[in-house]
């Protein structure tokens, strides 16, 4: 199929997959709404067999299909994609210094309060975010691709900021029928007014793509050995994808390796479903994670943490994001109730 996808979008060559069935109803416009680029490829190269795409869509599918590597040069390094993004931050931000969340802790009677100076500090924040992305391609459907973002936001009412900065680096391969192979590294580093942190994680992902009751599904199987406090931990994280008519629905399960002197993630469950209405994009999502292990006041300690979030798009570039979590940990400490809220604007170098 990718060969014909290849040939009809005006590239040269590339690993042929086996062709999926012709029936699939035009997901193209839902597509969007994916965080796979890959299942778009898929979604718009079943528009395309079809005869359902406009130049302006064929034109869109043989760039997608150039960023992951496909019909370059045999034996040439490539770059194959660039980006470079600027956009403003607006939101309100519970927690901008990175202090307790829990202000008092009773101690069989006796209270605890935290000093004010160590209190979380929230209010609305503003700054601007910055992204680079480069991938470059080795191999038919094989790129290598270094991500950097990061972000700064003031608090003029705190007069505080904060900082964060991610570097991610991968190798992103296609091995056969619509199945991929992916190696990453990403590291991140935080600055807060009271905490500074680190995180690392590597991972290797094994992903399939496929059509089946008028959708495509993406399915996921992902190693991680991430950062925690005191070494590293290894995660499994099971994932699935799906396009329909009515949207995009992802699902995720990560299973977290248990110690019995840390507090660790031991299990999260992730559902987000996205779709169309009233001439605007929507998405839900909905999370809960559990940590075990360790102990706080000699007390064995384990957290409970929930979460949800809305978002829509107000116009073209502009989104609206509404969000709540929730804490509840036999460290009384830990507990807590927040709200988040963020106006996202598109990217201001295109």
């Amino acid at each position: 199929m990718l060969r014909s996808l290849l040939l009809a979008a005006g590239l040269a060559s590339a690993t042929p997959l086996l062709a999926g069935p012709q029936d699939l109803p035009d997901l193209t416009v839902n597509a969007f709404l994916s965080s796979s680029d890959r299942m778009r490829i898929r979604a718009f190269g079943a528009g395309l067999e079809a005869g359902n795409l406009s130049p302006a869509a064929v034109a869109f599918l043989r760039r997608d299909l150039l960023a992951q590597g496909y019909g370059v040069t045999p034996g040439q390094l490539q770059v194959t994609a660039r980006r470079l993004s600027f956009a403003p931050v607006l939101g309100w931000d519970g927690n901008i210094n990175g202090g307790v969340l829990q202000d008092r802790l009773d101690l069989g009677g006796y209270v605890l309060e935290a000093d004010p100076a160590f209190r979380a500090k929230a209010g609305l924040v503003l700054g601007g975010s910055l992204a680079a992305m480069t991938r470059l391609a080795w191999g038919e459907g094989r790129v290598f691709e270094l991500a950097l973002s990061s972000e700064l936001a003031w608090s003029p009412r705190h007069e505080i900021g904060r900082a964060d900065l991610a570097l991610n680096l991968c190798s992103r391969n296609h091995l056969e029928n619509w199945t991929f192979l992916d190696l990453c590294a990403l590291g991140s580093r935080s600055w807060r007014q009271l905490d500074t942190g680190n995180a690392h994680r590597l991972s290797l992902g094994l992903s399939k793509i496929f059509a089946a009751a008028g959708g495509l599904q993406e399915l996921g199987l992902r190693f991680d050995r991430a950062s925690a406090s005191g070494g590293p931990q290894d995660r499994l994280r099971l994932s699935a994808e799906r396009i329909s008519r009515a949207g995009v629905l992802d699902l995720a399960l990560t299973l977290g390796e248990g110690r019995e002197d840390e507090t660790l993630l031991r299990r999260r469950i992730e559902a987000g479903f996205a779709w169309q209405a009233l001439g605007r994009d929507w998405r839900f999502d909905l999370w809960q994670q559990v940590a075990e292990g360790g102990a706080f006041l000699g007390r064995p300690r384990r957290d409970q943490l929930r979460g949800l979030g809305l978002m829509v798009s107000l116009k073209p570039g502009v989104s609206l994001r509404i969000g709540a979590s929730s804490s509840r940990s036999t460290a009384q400490i830990a507990n807590y109730d927040q709200l988040s809220l963020d106006l996202r604007f598109g990217d201001l170098l295109r």
